[in-house]
């Protein structure tokens, strides 16, 4: 059953306020949305597809965003009430050395919504003017799921980030058979089967063969080498050190334990990722055999046996399209993607997972370059450093009419600097700080701000934002051109507002008419294409013949304004009779022509 309630009804308990009986109702989970739609009824339910309403169907609740209406059917667009939070803005909220269940606790704080996670580690972020939905989606560095991680279940206002969702319930299937309904994907370029470990300062195994092998490496035609450091794994250089092993042969045992739980985390395993038409799969022989899949939900692990390679691989269930109609699957994705050792592991990640050089060197000389330069100068500065008593340090100037006025704080955990006192005048307030896990700082002043391997780059000063696709071609955001795509010389522009109408207009006499359309203000001073055809065309007159049907068009970008002029030439008939025969002549009387219109805009 699918139900709708008023924006003014909070009482999901009781039935809602209509019963829909749509078209179709599917649920895409990637996008967080359900898409609806419903025919123009005689008892008028769909009425009740309206702005902010809200529907449920299987339990769940959703918020309409989006209402479309075409000539015979409506659509809404509905996002999980989750979503409401979009409109809620944390003004400063820091929740500091907790844990996840404490932070998205201070998170939803006074919003209705209840907080859920298993997550124990203590993390700190800042979220300073945010909505709650970028706070804990968003790909800020600071957003929860980069702060503390997990993933995401939304079950109306019960939100959970676990360290993992879903379940193993023992699904497995055979998969690497030629059906169309299945989109196979295997990677094997990742892979490691014989891990050669290092630990700080070029600690390895003893021997002419210091690796660990897979148990998995005869699976493949050679040895697949990978050299992976492990700096945490150290020796302790003397007696007064906290951190390390106190014999080289304590670290080796730890290098052999990390290869190993490597393994058992599949690092000896291809990447996959299955994208099955459960639709057309069931019309298939073979359905029997992958009938188990109907049972899974988000984030389930399943089995996938490889023939090729004769091993069995994990595989999440990562993505679905749902027939909320029928309750079945109309796709399923699977995959390893979730969360595996690269994503928990940024040391291992950035030399196989990204990287990939055997050697364990960055791929690119431009990466590469920068790298190395980097890690030279650091080296440099740590040959010259000379140890120190004190862990931490305090420089502080507290008159504010001097120009070196503010304070700096440092020492192993990192650096905080602020130049402003809190409001009541006990303390500094910290804008800006440099940890080991990154930079936090209220406000970030440069130029050029890019990402290491130079696909994504915002130019500050000229507000110009560039990401490169696979293909070559990037997509930009200029002040100046717009939203556009450039390859090579060639720039396409993006079109991203869209306006349809459908307006009534009067022929005149002469079969001429006119009408000026105003567009909403978002359309003024940009480019836009219109298209306008006729939809309908009616005459008072039943016998009417229509020629010359054409329009003509004016568009004043500035102003957002489209002038719509053009032709209907009619002619009416009628039928007389003398002498037994019948004649043909034209319509002597008064008619009336309309016409429908429709107005399709983009910019």
């Amino acid at each position: 059953m699918i139900e709708v309630y008023l924006k003014t009804n909070k009482n999901y308990e009781m039935n809602g306020e209509m019963t829909l009986e749509p078209s179709s109702c599917i649920y895409k989970n990637k996008e967080y949305l359900l898409t609806i739609e419903h025919p123009f009824d005689k008892l008028e339910r769909w009425k009740y597809l309206d702005y902010e309403n809200v529907i449920k169907t299987e339990g769940k609740l959703y918020r309409i965003f989006n209402v479309v209406k075409s000539l015979d059917y409506i659509t809404a667009y509905a996002r999980p009430i989750f979503f409401d939070l979009i409109d809620t803005i944390l003004l400063d909220v820091r929740p500091t050395n907790k844990t996840g269940q404490q932070a998205l606790e201070e998170i939803l704080k006074g919003t209705g919504f209840k907080a859920h996670s298993n997550i124990s580690t203590l993390n700190t972020a800042y979220y300073i003017r945010k909505n709650i939905v970028e706070a804990i989606l968003g790909n800020d560095e600071n957003s929860f799921l980069n702060r503390w991680g997990g993933e995401v279940l939304l079950d109306n206002f019960d939100i959970y980030i676990n360290d993992k969702i879903g379940s193993d319930n023992g699904v497995r299937v055979e998969l690497g058979y030629n059906l169309n309904e299945i989109e196979e994907d295997i990677n094997i370029e990742e892979v490691a089967t014989r891990i050669i470990p290092t630990g700080y300062n070029g600690i390895m195994l003893d021997g002419s063969t210091p690796w660990i092998d897979s148990p998995l490496i005869k699976k493949y035609t050679k040895p697949k080498m990978r050299v992976i450091n492990f700096d945490d794994v150290k020796v302790k250089e003397s007696e007064a050190d906290e951190e390390g092993f106190n014999t080289i042969e304590e670290a080796r045992q730890e290098l052999v334990k990390r290869c190993n739980k490597l393994y058992e985390e599949g690092i000896d395993k291809p990447s996959v990722n299955y994208k099955i038409d459960m639709i057309n799969l069931a019309n298939t022989t073979a359905y029997k055999d992958y009938i188990k899949l109907v049972t899974v939900n988000e984030g389930d692990t399943v089995t996938c046996y490889i023939p090729g390679l004769d091993i069995d691989v994990k595989a999440r269930v990562i993505d679905y399209e749902k027939d909320i109609m029928t309750g079945e699957y109309i796709s399923l994705e699977l995959g390893n993607a979730i969360s595996n050792f690269f994503k928990e592991q940024a040391d291992v990640q950035s030399k196989i997972n990204n990287i990939l050089n055997s050697n364990g060197t960055v791929k690119g000389n431009e990466i590469q370059g920068f790298l190395d330069a980097t890690k030279a100068k650091l080296v440099a500065q740590k040959e010259i450093g000379q140890l120190q008593d004190v862990r931490a340090f305090i420089w502080q100037n507290l008159d504010p009419n001097s120009p070196s006025y503010g304070c700096m704080i440092g020492g192993s955990a990192g650096i905080q600097i602020s130049q402003q006192r809190t409001p009541d005048g006990k303390d500094w307030d910290f804008t800006t700080a440099i940890t080991a896990e990154g930079l936090i700082a209220d406000k970030i002043v440069g130029r050029l701000f890019s990402s290491k391997n130079g696909m994504t780059k915002i130019w500050m000063e000229t507000g110009t934002f560039e990401s490169e696709l696979p293909d070559g071609s990037k997509i930009v955001i200029s002040p100046e051109k717009g939203f556009y795509n450039k390859f090579g010389d060639s720039e396409r522009e993006y079109y991203h507002l869209n306006y349809y109408d459908l307006r009534n207009i009067e022929v005149s006499n002469t079969g001429t008419w006119s009408l000026d359309i105003t567009l909403p203000n978002e359309f003024k001073g940009k480019k836009f294409i219109a298209d306008c055809n006729y939809k309908e065309i009616l005459s008072s007159y039943p016998l009417t013949i229509f020629g010359n049907q054409r329009i003509y068009q004016e568009v004043d970008y500035e102003k957002g304004l489209i002038r719509l002029s053009g032709t209907i030439i009619s002619q009416a008939i009628e039928f007389y009779n003398v002498d037994n025969k019948t004649y043909l002549m034209s319509y002597k009387g008064n008619k009336k022509i309309t016409a429908k219109i429709s107005i399709n805009v983009i910019a």
